[in-house]
């Protein structure tokens, strides 16, 4: 089990500060950050824009916006670390996705893309791997003793038993939330909403971001750095010598008062017709579900109750 369990805990340590820091507790500017202001996912691409990505983040966050930024959120190239969850986590709590154009269309080389379905393949199966390491650390060994865990809070009083196993409890299951097979989230969302959530292969990452900030509503507000590139008409162009500037005076006005799309992705055509021809049952079959609840819970509290008289 100890073997098991050391790498485990390395899974976690390195997950949790992705968690943490995707929440916005590190930021690189002091400047108060304005509640009023909206959200922003700032997507680029790493060999052309780090250096400006990096100078508009701080003159974001020194406006008074909360910027998510992939690089000051400890996140790993690769989805071994879920780096596709929590960048689709991340478009869920913004509400303006700041799309820094590229000079040129991006072509996947045939090498990019075996490297990246290689990717894909390896965290699946580390995926899989977190899944058995949860159940294993939940299971007694094979002499029957409890696990190591269990030994661990014998030291801890109560309290921090309690805290405890509530930290582990919760990342247990927002592990095993986001190891759901990669084909299972494709049928569902297909089937449910018409949208595939995985990058294609044929897709950079920044063209996956594009796709799923729309499919989760978020306003889109593209920036060129010093000149537009072919066929694309960029709401804001900066000037790479003086993002400071036209920071504040071009683009923050562009985002304030921007907000997201209300309410949940549209379902399919196909779906909006089923619901809409089943809502005249709908209370009918909450009424009865509800009713066979009760019925259940009466005869356990019953026989509970027989128990112990």
């Amino acid at each position: 089990m100890s073997d098991l369990m050391w790498p485990w805990r390395a899974y976690r340590f390195a997950t949790e500060r992705m968690e943490r820091a995707a929440k916005g507790e590190e930021r690189r500017s002091s400047a108060p950050i304005d509640p009023a202001k909206p959200v922003l996912f700032l997507s680029y691409r790493t060999a052309e824009h780090t250096d400006v990505a990096r100078a508009l983040h701080l003159a974001l966050e020194q406006s008074g916006f909360r910027v998510w930024f992939d690089e000051d959120r400890g996140t790993m190239p690769s989805r071994v670390l879920y780096l596709d969850v929590f960048l689709e986590e991340a478009m869920r709590a913004a509400d303006v996705l700041v799309l820094l154009l590229p000079a040129a269309a991006a072509e996947r080389r045939l090498e990019e893309r075996d490297s990246d379905m290689q990717d894909q393949l390896f965290a699946s199966l580390v995926r899989m791997w977190a899944v058995l390491a949860i159940v294993a650390s939940y299971s007694a060994r094979s002499d029957g003793s409890p696990p190591s865990w269990h030994r661990e809070l014998e030291a801890l009083d109560e309290d921090q038993r309690r805290e405890r196993l509530l930290a582990d409890g919760l990342f247990a299951i927002k592990t095993l939330r986001r190891s759901v097979p990669p084909p299972l989230r494709a049928m569902w969302s297909l089937a449910v909403y018409g949208v595939n959530p995985l990058k294609l292969p044929e897709e950079s990452w920044q063209a996956w971001e594009r796709r799923i900030a729309g499919f989760h509503g978020l306003a889109t507000v593209s920036v060129a750095v010093r000149s537009p590139p072919p066929g694309e008409h960029p709401d804001v162009v900066l000037d790479p010598d003086a993002i400071d500037r036209d920071t504040r005076e071009l683009l923050a006005p562009r985002l304030v008062g921007r907000r997201r799309r209300p309410g949940r992705p549209p379902l399919t055509p196909q779906l909006q017709r089923l619901v809409a021809r089943r809502r005249r049952y709908a209370l009918i079959a909450l009424a009865i579900a509800v009713s066979l609840v009760l019925v259940v819970i009466a005869v356990v509290v019953f026989v509970v109750w027989l128990w112990i008289a």
